[in-house]
C-alpha cells in the first residue's frame, strides 16, 4: 500500500503565538513532532511565516506551509521632559512630547516596550561668554551688534536621547520645537525690547522679539542661544524660509499645545509559531 500524499493546507486564521516551535495537529497520540520555521521579521506589515522541515518521515508538511503574520504599532509614548539648570530662565516647549516620538528608532522603542527607560531631554543651562567657542562669539557679537543690542544672558540648550544609562546629544530635531522663553526678572524694565537670538557655528538667528514677559519661537537647532536686548522699541524681525537656514531671522511661531502619542513597534519577534495539521504517513504492508 503507497503512503498518502500530503493533502492541502490546514492552517488556521493566521499567527497564534510567538515563539521558536510551530503548533501541529492530527499527531498520534504519544508523538510529538519539530518543526523547523522560517520567514522571521522586525519591520511593520504583513509577511509571511513558512514550515519548511519536520523532524520526522512518519509525517508530512501541507502542500502550502505558509501562514501570513501582522507586525503592528503598539500603544507606547516615549516621555520627555525639560530640565532647568541653576540661574537658567525658564523655558517650556508645547510640542516636545510629540517631537520625541520622532526621535528615537524602531529598536530603540521596542527597548522602550521591553521595559528600558528611553526618554527625550531638553536640558538648558546659563553659559558666559567665555563657554562659546571662537566662531560662536564672533557670530553672537556681530549679530548683537547688529541689532544695536545689549548681551543679557547665554544659555546652552541641548537635546538628548537617554537609552538606559546610554545619553546621545541631538543638535537638529526633524521638527523644530516650539520654545516659550521667560526673560529674567534682572532683564525687565519698562519699554524694553528683547531678544532670542540662536548661535550655531558661524551663523546666528533671531528666533523671537517681545516687550512682554516671555519670548515666543521655534528652534530645529540646538547649541549657545543668548538673550540680548534694547531700550525700546524695535522694528519686527523678516521672516525666513527655515528655522535653521544660516543667519536668518524667524518670526515667532508658538504652535500647539497638543502632546502626539505615536505607537511603537513590537521588534521582539524571534520566529513565528502558527498551527496546521500533518497527515501521518501509513508504513507500506508487505503481503505473504
Amino acid at each position: 500500500m503507497e503512503p498518502d500524499a500530503c493533502g492541502p493546507p490546514a492552517f488556521g486564521d493566521g499567527p497564534q503565538a510567538s515563539g521558536s516551535i510551530a503548533k501541529v495537529a492530527n499527531l498520534i497520540a504519544g508523538d510529538t513532532r519539530e518543526v523547523t520555521i522560517s520567514g522571521a521579521q522586525t519591520s511593520i506589515g504583513t509577511h509571511t511565516a513558512t514550515a519548511t522541515e519536520l523532524d520526522n518521515a512518519n509525517y508530512c508538511l501541507p502542500v502550502d506551509a505558509t501562514t501570513p503574520f501582522v507586525i503592528k504599532l503598539a500603544d507606547v509614548t516615549i516621555p520627555s521632559e525639560v530640565i532647568i539648570g541653576e540661574g537658567a530662565p525658564g523655558v517650556t516647549s508645547s510640542n516636545l512630547g510629540e517631537v520625541a516620538q520622532l526621535l528615537v528608532s524602531n529598536e530603540e522603542r521596542g527597548l522602550a516596550a521591553e521595559g528600558v527607560d528611553v526618554r527625550i531631554k531638553l536640558e538648558v543651562n546659563r553659559i558666559s561668554e567665555e563657554d562659546l567657542n571662537p566662531e560662536e562669539r564672533i557670530a553672537l557679537a556681530a549679530r548683537v551688534k547688529e541689532l544695536g543690542a545689549t548681551v543679557g544672558q547665554y544659555l546652552d540648550m541641548r537635546v538628548y536621547k537617554q537609552v538606559g544609562d546610554k545619553l546621545t546629544r541631538i543638535e537638529k530635531t526633524v521638527k523644530p520645537l516650539q520654545l516659550s522663553v521667560t526673560v529674567p526678572d534682572e532683564l525687565r524694565s519698562s519699554g524694553r525690547t528683547h531678544y532670542l537670538i540662536r548661535g550655531h557655528g558661524d551663523a546666528t538667528a533671531v528666533l523671537a522679539t517681545t516687550q512682554g514677559d516671555s519670548l515666543e519661537g521655534q528652534s530645529d537647532l540646538f547649541s549657545p542661544y543668548l538673550l540680548a536686548h534694547i531700550d525700546g522699541s524695535a522694528p519686527s524681525p523678516k521672516p525666513s524660509p527655515s528655522p535653521s537656514s544660516k543667519s536668518s531671522t524667524v518670526v515667532p511661531n508658538t504652535g500647539d499645545s497638543s502632546s502626539g502619542l505615536v505607537g511603537l513597534v513590537i521588534v521582539s519577534l524571534a520566529v513565528l509559531a502558527f498551527g496546521f495539521t500533518l497527515r501521518r504517513t501509513p508504513r507500506t504492508k508487505s503481503t505473504m
